[in-house]
C-alpha cells in the first residue's frame, strides 16, 4: 500500500510540474508587463506563468472563461505569439514596416494555427497606448470545442517593435462582464 501510494503521489507530482503556475497581481498597483509597458487593474488578476505559450497572462475566473494576454516587444521576425505544438517556421512573423491591418491579420493567421476557427476582426481604428498613438480592434471566433468568444486588441508599434494587450473570453456572459475593467485597463497604459 506504502508503495502504491508514493507511485500515485509521483504520478500527480510529474503532471503538476508541466501546469501552469499562479500569482497574485494586486489590484490599484501599476505593474510592468514588459517593454517598459505598465498598466493599472481596479480588480486583482491572476497571473499565469506557463512555459507554453509567450507573454503575460491574466485571468480572472481561469483561462478558460478570461485571459488578458501581454505580449510586449515583439522584434522584427518574431511570431507575435508562440505556443506549444507549433513550429516556428508555420507562423507568420512580426515585420517592423507592418501596418495596423498586417498586425491585426497576423494576429488572425496565428490564433488559425493555434486551432481557432472562422476568425474575423473589425472595427479597426486609432487609439493611444499611453503616450504612443496605437490602434485597435475587436475579434470574433470559435475555440476548437466551438465555443464562440469574442476580444478586443490594443496595440501599439514603438521603434522596431510591437507591444500588444488582447482581451478574450466567451461571448455570452463572461465578455461583457470584465470589458469595462479591461477598458480601465487599457486606458492605464503608461509605455516609455
Amino acid at each position: 500500500m506504502k508503495i502504491l501510494r508514493s507511485l500515485v503521489l509521483g504520478a500527480v507530482m510529474a503532471m503538476l510540474s508541466g501546469c501552469a503556475t499562479y500569482s497574485l497581481v494586486p489590484a490599484n498597483k501599476a505593474v510592468d508587463v514588459g517593454n517598459g509597458v505598465k498598466v493599472t487593474s481596479e480588480i486583482s488578476w491572476a497571473k499565469e506563468e506557463s512555459p507554453s505559450i509567450s507573454g503575460t497572462v491574466w485571468t480572472a475566473d481561469g483561462g478558460e472563461l478570461d485571459a488578458l494576454i501581454f505580449v510586449t516587444g515583439v522584434s522584427e521576425g518574431k511570431p507575435l505569439i508562440k505556443f506549444d505544438g507549433a513550429r516556428l517556421k508555420e507562423l507568420r512573423v512580426y515585420k517592423a514596416d507592418m501596418i495596423p491591418d498586417d498586425v491585426m491579420e497576423l494576429l488572425t493567421s496565428n490564433f488559425g494555427h493555434i486551432g481557432y476557427d472562422q476568425i474575423k476582426t473589425a472595427n479597426l481604428k486609432p487609439a493611444p497606448f499611453g503616450a504612443t498613438q496605437g490602434f485597435r480592434f475587436d475579434l470574433d471566433f470559435l475555440t476548437k470545442e466551438g465555443l464562440a468568444m469574442k476580444g478586443e486588441a490594443l496595440a501599439a508599434q514603438r521603434g522596431k517593435t510591437l507591444d500588444l494587450i488582447l482581451y478574450m473570453a466567451p461571448g455570452e456572459y463572461y465578455y461583457d462582464h470584465y470589458a469595462p475593467t479591461v477598458e480601465k485597463v487599457f486606458s492605464s497604459v503608461d509605455a516609455k
